[in-house]
C-alpha cells in the first residue's frame, strides 16, 4: 500500500480549545473543540446541527 503525501499549503499546529462555528446568517452550526489550526483554516469537532456545504462562508469563534 502506498502512503499518500501531505500536500497542505500551511503548517498545522495542534490546538484544543472550545470553539463555535456559525453560518453566514449567524446561526450556530457546531459547538465543539478545535483539533488543529493553520493560516489556511481550523479543524473543529463536535455534534453538528446543519452541515455547511463546500463553498459556504462560516465564522469560527475560538475561546483561548
Amino acid at each position: 500500500m502506498q502512503k499518500q503525501s501531505e500536500r497542505r499549503r500551511h503548517a498545522r499546529t495542534i490546538l484544543s480549545c472550545p470553539a463555535k462555528v456559525f453560518d453566514s446568517r449567524n446561526r450556530l452550526l457546531v459547538r465543539g473543540k478545535t483539533v488543529d489550526i493553520s493560516a489556511g483554516g481550523v479543524k473543529v469537532l463536535g455534534p453538528m446541527g446543519k452541515e455547511p456545504q463546500v463553498g459556504d462562508e462560516v465564522k469560527v469563534e475560538i475561546d483561548l
